[in-house]
């Protein structure tokens, strides 16, 4: 699975990282095609395969673009 893809755009990219506990947490980083800018994101949740926190990650900066997360915008990006 990429850990990258442009949607309306932006381009989020995930990166999981692997906890002391061997979990799986998320980090996701969006940032406009046209710009220098980027806002980093992470929500605290835990998973237990990197592929599922990939999976998480992709689709949450997806729900942020479209403003379905609250408290998290890109608009002034």
């Amino acid at each position: 699975m990429m850990n990258e893809i442009t949607y309306k755009d932006f381009t989020i990219k995930a990166t999981p990282f692997k906890l002391h506990d061997g979990k799986w947490s998320t980090w996701i980083t969006v940032h406009p095609d046209n710009g220098p800018k980027s806002r980093n994101f992470n929500t605290g949740d835990t998973f237990p395969t990197e592929e599922e926190a990939l999976e998480f990650c992709l689709q949450y900066g997806r729900d942020i673009i479209d403003g379905k997360v609250e408290g998290c915008s890109v608009e002034d990006l």
